[in-house]
Parts: structure tokens; sequence; C-alpha cells
């Protein structure tokens, strides 16, 4: 950031130019860079995003309280330099505004400007174990039903049954099955667990991000990351996952 901030790109324009680059590879990114840098320039930035020579390893650990807690990865997500920028000019950080944020009401105000930041975070249910079975049709303690062979899914409402996306295994792959009505915006990822199953239900946003591909579906679709290490279980909420990050792929 303080290389390109050098460059006069800041804020949401510089975390838009980053998020591009680290995207793809270091030939692809050359690309991407502004027309008038020099090559040394565009060689210096490439060296803090993608390194010099062979990467050392990295790997990634997911446990579940970072998808329990995943309310403050959203606001990191959804953050906005130059909404943050425009939101807070106002506010005067001396003794008294920091004595008030540990007040109630000053805390108060200061999580709204948050939101106004990074927008309200998306709905999220941990998992739901299966209270009844009849057929291929799970019943969940979270209200959501599912057919394991139509794939279908609804939510049992106080207006009666809502059709719903839904994410679930089959012939070993992931697959989704989006209801030509109802409420596609939320989701209910049928998991299997030993001999029973859990649902997890969330806003589709989220069952597409990295962190719930990661958690929930081994990393599928995530040609960069290896799974290396998996215990406990989502059943148990007790689950240490690892994954190896794979550069050149």
């Amino acid at each position: 950031m303080d290389f390109l901030a050098a460059k006069d790109i800041a804020g949401d324009q510089a975390v838009s130019l980053l998020l591009d680059v680290v995207a793809v590879d270091r030939a692809k990114a050359v690309k991407l860079l502004p027309l008038t840098w020099s090559l040394r320039d565009k060689a210096a930035l490439l060296g803090l995003t993608h390194g010099e020579g062979v990467l050392a390893p990295a790997y990634v650990l997911i446990y579940e309280d970072m998808v329990t807690q995943n309310l403050a990865m959203q606001v990191v997500d959804g953050w906005s330099f130059d909404r943050a920028k425009e939101v807070f000019s106002e506010t005067k950080i001396d003794r008294e505004t920091l004595k008030s944020f540990f007040e109630r009401r000053g805390a108060s105000s200061y999580m709204k400007k948050m939101i106004q930041v990074s927008g309200k975070g998306l709905p999220y249910e941990p998992p739901a174990n299966v209270v009844l079975r009849k057929g291929s049709q799970l019943t969940f303690g979270n209200n959501v039903m599912f057919d394991l062979s139509t794939g279908l899914a609804f939510f049992q409402g106080p207006d009666g049954p809502m059709a719903i996306r839904s994410v679930f295994k089959k012939d070993g792959e992931w697959a989704a099955r989006v209801p030509p009505f109802g409420n596609s915006a939320i989701a209910a990822m049928i998991i299997p667990q030993e001999d029973t199953f859990v649902c997890v239900t969330a806003h589709s946003d989220l069952v597409r991000s990295m962190l719930f591909k990661l958690t929930y579906l081994k990393g599928q679709g995530l040609a960069h990351f290896e799974p290396v290490v998996s215990r406990g279980s989502i059943l148990n909420r007790d689950y240490v996952l690892i994954y190896r990050i794979h550069w050149d792929d």
C-alpha cells in the first residue's frame, strides 16, 4: 500500500489493483499495471506481491472459531478506505473521544460508523443436526428440510415452506441447486458427517466465499489449495483443517 501511495494510487483504487494483481501469475500481472510505469517500478511491485525466486511453502489453518466469528472477517472483506475517510472525517480523535468509546453510547456510535463503512454482515447459522428422517427426506434442527433424491431444500417458516438454494454432495462432487421459485439468496449446505448429515445455512455469497469452501467443501474449486491435515468433525464443531498453498499451479 505504501508503494502504491507513493505512486498516487491509494484507498479503494489501490486495494482493487492489488486484488487483481495477486490473483494471477507474474506474466499476467505485469499487464495489469499502469502503462506509465517503468519496467523497474513494475518489477518492484511484483517483487512485493509475487516474491522473488522460489517461494517458501505456505499453509492456511482453518478452525471452528474462524467461521463462527466470520462477521469480523466480513468487516475486513467489505472495508472501503474511501467510505471510511468520508464516514470518519468528522471524528476528532482526542482524549474525550477515546474516553467516550469505552462508554456504551460511544462504542455504539463507533460501531454504527463501522457498519456504514463495511456494510451489514451476511447471515450465517452454525451446523444443525438431523432431527427427523423419513426415507430420503431430512429435517434439521434449523427448520431446513432437504430431499436426498431430488436435491431440493426448503425452509419451514411461519408462512409455510419456502424453497432455498441447496449445496450437497452428488456422485462424490459438490453440486448446487437453485430453486425456480423461493429465495435463492439463502443457501443450505448439506454436509455428510460419518453416518449422518449436518446443515449449515448462510447467505449464498458466504457459501461461495473461500472461507466456506475451505471449511465445508474441502477446497473444491480452489486449485491452489491442497488439504494436508483434517482433525475433528463439523458435527462436533471441534475441527482443525490445514491446507498447503501451491503457488505455481
